[in-house]
């Protein structure tokens, strides 16, 4: 007649233990990295992210943590027989960690925070660009006309009045998407940057996760035998050791994707950077045209503000297309 018990301490690993009366006269048992400018380099850093991801996910698939099972037989007392076996299954824990590492890629986010800034710099800016130009151009004709005849109309004031206003709109409304795009992209990048190691961290928690569960169970099953514990230390150390293996052929991977995830991390931050200089450019833009503003139509100051917020515009316009367009 069996006596038997079973114990799990984790849904993942568990064992069970059956003694019986040996038969008389039977035997004893033995027991057994780019483009020329920062969004370029940004994406093609994030490209290389995604094929490390995708490359360590293989490793971890290929590296199954389970089923791991064992069992023996052996007798105490001259004619008690104690069966016992256990089993261990951690793909769960597989199933995490390519989780994990498929988070760790984070292209889409990315494209996600940058969506502002493309579309300032590849739709606003172009239209914006032709607002400036049109109004700027517009002031100095009828400046000069005023010059040259010695005095201003009314119509000429409505005119300078109305241009005056669409090209400030037009700074204004360009600062205001930059301002928007900066705020996102540096909340992203703050965001992110607290991000860069969870991927260790979950590697070490598994680890641990494996190692206390399966340890805990061993020691309850040794607990409750009365002989073979020898063997069934000598089975969980071979399962100790084959996830050692594992891990030690999946940490390869691992540290790719850390590596290649904070060099991505950096390319976005550099990004986000380019994004100071051009608010500078936007700012010393109203700044020119608010001191055209203030002076008469007559006065070649006021020419020369233009022109400077003209220049400085293109400029803006250049750097901007450089450095946030894709190559």
């Amino acid at each position: 007649m069996f006596m038997s018990s079973t114990a799990a301490l984790q849904q993942s690993c568990q064992f069970t233990v059956s003694t019986r009366r040996k038969p008389a006269g039977a035997p004893p048992h033995g027991c057994c990295n780019d483009g020329s400018g920062a969004q370029a380099n940004a994406l093609a850093s994030l490209a290389i992210l995604t094929a490390s991801c995708s490359a360590a996910n293989v490793v971890v698939g290929n590296n199954p943590l389970g089923r791991y099972a064992d069992n023996g037989t052996c007798t105490y007392s001259c004619c008690n027989e104690q069966y016992w076996n256990w089993w261990c299954d951690f793909r769960n824990t597989n199933a995490n960690l390519e989780k994990t590492v498929t988070n760790t890629d984070f292209t889409a986010a990315y494209a996600n925070a940058f969506v502002p800034a493309q579309t300032w710099v590849g739709s606003a800016l172009p239209g914006l660009s032709g607002t400036l130009a049109e109004n700027i151009g517009t002031i100095i004709q009828i400046d000069a006309a005023i010059r040259e005849s010695g005095g201003e109309t009314p119509q000429q004031a409505a005119q300078l009045n109305t241009a005056f206003l669409s090209l400030a709109n037009a700074v204004q409304n360009n600062q205001g998407q930059m301002n928007g795009a900066t705020q996102n992209i540096a909340s992203f990048l703050a965001w992110e940057g607290g991000q860069t190691g969870v991927l260790a961290t979950a590697v070490t928690n598994s680890k641990a996760y494996i190692t206390t569960t399966a340890t805990n169970v061993e020691n309850n099953l040794i607990g409750q035998i009365s002989c073979g514990s020898g063997d069934v230390q000598e089975s969980f150390q071979n399962m100790f050791n084959d996830i050692a293996n594992k891990f030690a052929t999946m940490q390869t991977g691992f540290s790719s994707v850390a590596a290649n995830c904070q060099a991505a991390l950096t390319a976005c931050q550099q990004v986000g950077g380019q994004f100071l200089p051009l608010l500078a450019d936007g700012a010393n833009i109203q700044a020119e045209v608010a001191n055209a503003l203030s002076l008469p139509p007559a006065s070649i100051m006021r020419l020369l503000h233009l022109k400077n917020a003209q220049g400085e515009w293109n400029q803006m316009a250049q750097n901007a297309g450089i450095q946030l367009q894709p190559a």
